[in-house]
Order: structure tokens, then sequence, then C-alpha cells
């Protein structure tokens, strides 16, 4: 028993050291989130005067470092994007635990052997992570120049220094349609690794959502007619 019990140790603390890193990913793409979401361009040194005593930015004056050093990089979606996805990964570290037998340790190890297969790949999603990110950069570099950049001006580089130097190679070598053509298929090859789901399941997914709110919608409409005729 005492045998049994030892070679379940290092799975274990695996185990707790993984839960842990999936609590500070959560923290700290919480964090990231909240600091571009609030981000006030005149929380940076020198940009107002008289300089602000308190910073507007939720997360204090490191949450607008951190968000301005990340909109420099990649803009704001990149940086949106790079903050979801920290929860994504944190997610994914928080449901790696192995499922254990309450009584019998042997049935414990057969069912986590047998459950090892779904577990997240983290490097795998760690990559499409940055494939997303980048793409996202080129996104807003791209959305910047267009009418619509009134909605990406958010007091941060646009694509930051990423989303110029794709934006400036893809122009050069894909031309105006390959460079969007580009952008389209990277934005879908990062959500196939992030999410670990081919495009058929995240389209049936993201329908079967569009449709399961527009009945939602339908019913609360009826409902308020209804209660107006009585």
């Amino acid at each position: 028993m005492s045998g049994a019990t030892g070679a379940q140790g290092p799975g274990a603390r695996r185990a707790l050291w993984t839960e842990v890193g999936g609590v500070v990913l959560l923290g700290l793409g919480t964090f990231v989130l909240l600091s571009v979401a609030s981000f006030d361009v005149g929380d940076l040194p020198g940009r107002v005067s008289p300089a602000r005593l308190e910073p507007a930015n939720w997360c204090g004056s490191l949450g607008s470092l951190v968000a301005w050093q990340l909109g420099r990089w990649v803009g704001t979606l990149g940086a949106l994007a790079a903050g979801g996805l920290l929860l994504v990964l944190a997610s994914s570290c928080l449901r790696a635990r192995p499922a254990r037998g309450a009584d019998d340790p042997a049935a414990g190890a057969v069912i986590a052997d047998l459950q090892a297969p779904e577990r997240p790949e983290p490097l795998r999603r760690v990559v499409g992570a940055l494939v997303l990110v980048l793409t996202l950069a080129l996104v807003e570099r791209l959305v910047a120049g267009s009418p619509w950049g009134g909605l990406v001006d958010r007091g941060l580089p646009p694509g930051g220094y990423w989303g110029l130097l794709l934006e400036a190679e893809l122009a050069g070598r894909l031309g105006g349609l390959g460079g969007p053509l580009f952008g389209a298929v990277a934005l879908a090859v990062g959500l196939v690794l992030v999410t670990e789901r081919s495009l058929r399941d995240l389209a049936g997914r993201g329908a079967s959502r569009v449709a399961d709110a527009a009945r939602d919608a339908a019913e609360r409409a009826r409902d308020a007619a209804r209660s107006e005729e009585r």
C-alpha cells in the first residue's frame, strides 16, 4: 500500500504545481485584460500637464505600463488577445488534473491513462496563442488604415511594431488581396491550435450559439408582446 502511495507522489505533486500555475495564469490574464481595457494615454509620464496624481487605469500605474508595453508591440487587439489566451491556458492547467480513484489507486491510474489523450497540449496552445496575437496585430493595423480606423483608436499604436512589420512584409509580397487572405488562414490556424477543435466543430458550435440566442430573443419578444396585450 505504501508503495502505491509513493508511486502516486510525483504525479500528485506535478498535478499540484500544474494547478498552481493555472491559478497564476488566471490572475495574470485578468490583470492584462483589465489593464488594456482601462488604458488611458494620460496615465503615461509626460503625456498630460499637470501630471495625474492617481492613474485612471483600473490596475494602477503598473497596469498602465503593462498595457502600453503590450500595445507598443502588438496593438490593442493583440494585447486583449494575449490576456484572453492567458485565461485559456489557465483553464487548460486547471483541467489537467488527472482523475483518481477514491478507494483504489490502481483504478485511479487506469482512469488517468484512459483520460490522458484528452488532456490539453500546453505547447500547442502556446503556439496557437502566438499566431492569434500576431494575426490580430496585423488585423488591427489593416483596420486602422481603413474608414473604420476609429474602432481601434485607443491611444495605443495600431497593431504595434509587429503589426507594422507584418503589414509591410505582406503588402510587398502578397499584394492587396493576398495579405488579408493570409491573415484569415493564420487566424483559423491559431483558433484550431488554441481550442484543439476542428473548424467544422467551431463553426457548428458558433452557429448553435447564434441560433440559441436568436431563439431566446424571439421568445422574449413574444412574451413582451403577450404582456402588452394583457
